[in-house]
């Protein structure tokens, strides 16, 4: 339903543009893509994607929201240097509602994925956080805000196939995996990016290690 539903967003959209350009073309009004403002849809996007392609997240939330905001600033809708002064209370209530709230969305969540995954998420907002694990790990989710945070699994019993979903937002995340598991990531990069350099096994059988990235502004580093 999902997909749907984004073929029908992409489709429309083809034919706005098209249309627009077909208006500017024979003199009915005029058209351009580059508007005020419109590099905001670099965030705007990929975070909307994120959000209908693979549910509630914090991040992509926060992402998508701040895009929103930047477009109005722009736009002199919204005044920009209020707008910057509000930016970091508005993402604290964001993670508060999150935080509260977790139970419910992750009930959707796990319909549509095969990967297991606690109810443990992690916060690293204008600060830098170090997270050791030991025993087993089933997953969690990390959330890096202006921030730095580094979870070390070398000590952790990964014996399943599990989800980590990282969202870095102008910060960086460390995740240092165990030997002898498989690393696959999924990313939605906004001017950020993914470094995957976990060592690689020959076990055929080995558990899987799913990283979910969603990366603005900030990088997400796997080794």
């Amino acid at each position: 339903m999902k997909n749907k539903l984004w073929s029908i967003f992409w489709g429309l959209f083809f034919i706005f543009i098209g249309i627009g350009f077909g208006g500017d073309v024979l003199g009915i009004w005029h058209f351009t893509i580059f508007f005020t403002g419109w590099w905001t849809f670099f965030i705007i996007i990929p975070c909307l994607i994120s959000l209908i392609q693979k549910g509630y997240n914090v991040g992509d939330l926060i992402g998508l929201l701040i895009g929103i905001v930047l477009l109005l600033a722009t736009r002199d809708i919204l005044n920009f240097w209020d707008v910057m002064r509000l930016m970091f209370p508005v993402i604290l209530i964001i993670i508060g509602f999150s935080i509260i709230f977790k139970d419910v969305f992750k009930k959707k969540i796990k319909k549509n994925i095969s990967y297991k995954g606690d109810s443990n998420e992690q916060y690293s907002v204008f600060s830098s956080n170090r997270q050791n694990v030991t025993g087993t790990y089933v997953g969690s989710g990390i959330n890096a805000i202006f921030g730095a945070y580094t979870l070390d699994l070398r000590n952790a019993v990964v014996d399943q196939d599990i989800k980590i979903k990282a969202t870095a937002i102008f910060g960086g995340i460390d995740i240092i995996v165990p030997e002898g598991v498989i690393v696959q990531t999924t990313t939605v990069p906004i001017f950020g990016g993914v470094s995957n350099k976990a060592k690689k096994t020959n076990e055929v059988n080995a558990p899987v290690v799913l990283v979910d990235c969603v990366c603005m502004f900030g990088g997400i580093n796997i080794k």
